[in-house]
């Protein structure tokens, strides 16, 4: 068991499979699962830690559970270590973990596959329900998607259990947000698909946002530390680079900047063992292609090319449409089929620094903003063809690290 929790670490995190896996066995081949006698309490406690461990890790790398929900029957137990007050997160974070246990086998299974399109798209739906009352149910200073407030968390270890919870529920629900625009055989209703991508952008937002509270120390679990920021980094750079227009796209730049921060952070922490700064380079590469792009206009209107009315950006093909309002058909007399509904605001002329815009001007969130996915909105996009023209960071925190005594990575 202490192996499994050790390998959750950045010094044995490639084996984490394995040692949950192994843990989970051992376990069971012990009766763990169904330990209710009167002197059992330490071995119900030690299984289900470990259920929660091994039903989150399965959730994150898609592996197969080895410990089976209709073979538990041990209770609950008590423990006084995980409430604060009125929240027992030991508790909720069980509930949670058979909520993605639920999730992964009837969604993420090779039986799933056959079910028809209306029944899965249903079970999506119903799983984005029970993850939303899940969240509901923590108290309002420990509840995810809320702001993280410091200063009200005063117990041992509440800020980080706080944002265990945050991290946890952003993944489930960017799980099932992508479940739904990628591998729904249903076709989505326009404002539909946009309120999901528009979902995708706030919780990449939020989770690089937190970053600023993670503890950067041995004993972080790697997910956390950064696996899931390096996952919304890279959604958060997609949507800035494909719509670089949007009016929420400096925000966007700014939360990037933050990632960067962490993951130099990490790199400066474990004395460049961790390659960070090559993380952090992406939000200086967003940047200089959205001034790129915005200086490159200005230059158009400089010279007269274009006017004012017709510099808008091209949707690209695929991306979703928004029917035009009555307003537009009643002042243009009809649009034509080729003719793309207008984007209020973003015909004003944009400054050349990014940095200089306002990070969220209300009057530019309306219903007809784009947001263009290419991996969701391009027929012809391949994610195998890109796979040589960069580097390829799926790996890029699978080496076997050694640590030293102390509170840094060496």
């Amino acid at each position: 068991m202490y192996q499994a929790v050790f390998s959750a670490t950045a010094s044995a995190f490639q084996f984490e499979p394995l040692m949950l896996s192994e843990a989970a066995v051992m376990a069971q081949s012990l009766g763990y699962n169904r330990s209710n006698g009167p002197y059992e309490d330490m071995q119900r406690r030690t299984f289900w830690v470990l259920y929660f461990m091994e039903k989150v890790s399965c959730f994150i790398t898609g592996k197969v559970s080895v410990l089976q929900d209709s073979n538990i029957s041990c209770a609950i137990p008590d423990v006084q270590e995980s409430t604060f007050g009125d929240y027992d997160w030991g508790f909720s974070f069980l509930q949670y973990a058979r909520l993605v246990s639920k999730v992964h086998s009837s969604l993420f299974t090779i039986s799933s596959v056959n079910q028809p399109a209306a029944e899965y798209n249903s079970k999506v739906q119903g799983f984005l329900t029970e993850l939303e009352s899940w969240r509901i149910s923590a108290p309002g200073r420990f509840r995810a998607g809320e702001t993280l407030r410091p200063r009200l968390l005063r117990e041992p270890l509440a800020q980080t259990i706080t944002l265990l919870t945050n991290y946890l529920y952003f993944h489930a629900l960017l799980t099932l947000s992508w479940t739904l625009l990628h591998f729904s055989a249903i076709k989505l209703e326009p404002m539909r698909q946009l309120d999901l991508k528009r979902g995708l952008m706030r919780t990449a937002r939020s989770v690089l946002e937190l970053t600023k509270f993670i503890e950067v120390a041995p004993y972080t679990p790697v997910w956390m530390l950064a696996v899931l920021p390096l996952s919304c980094l890279m959604i958060l750079f997609d949507l800035v680079v494909h719509n670089p227009d949007h009016p929420e796209a400096s925000l966007s730049l700014a939360i990037l900047d933050i990632a960067s921060g962490h993951f130099s952070r990490l790199e400066f922490a474990s004395n460049g063992t961790l390659p960070g700064s090559l993380v952090a380079q992406f939000a200086h590469l967003a940047r200089q292609y959205i001034f790129e792009k915005r200086e490159y206009r200005q230059k158009m209107i400089d010279m007269g090319v274009h006017d004012s009315c017709a510099i808008q950006p091209e949707v690209p093909a695929g991306a979703t449409q928004i029917p035009p309002s009555p307003a537009e058909f009643h002042t243009t007399g009809g649009l034509t089929s080729n003719q793309q509904a207008q984007i209020p605001g973003l015909q004003e002329q944009l400054p050349l620094d990014p940095g200089a815009v306002p990070l969220c001007d209300s009057t530019l969130l309306s219903e007809n903003d784009q947001l263009f996915i290419p991996s969701i909105d391009d027929p012809s996009y391949r994610i195998e063809d890109l796979e040589l023209l960069g580097i390829d960071l799926k790996d890029l925190f699978d080496y076997s690290y050694s640590m030293l005594e102390g509170d840094t990575f060496v």
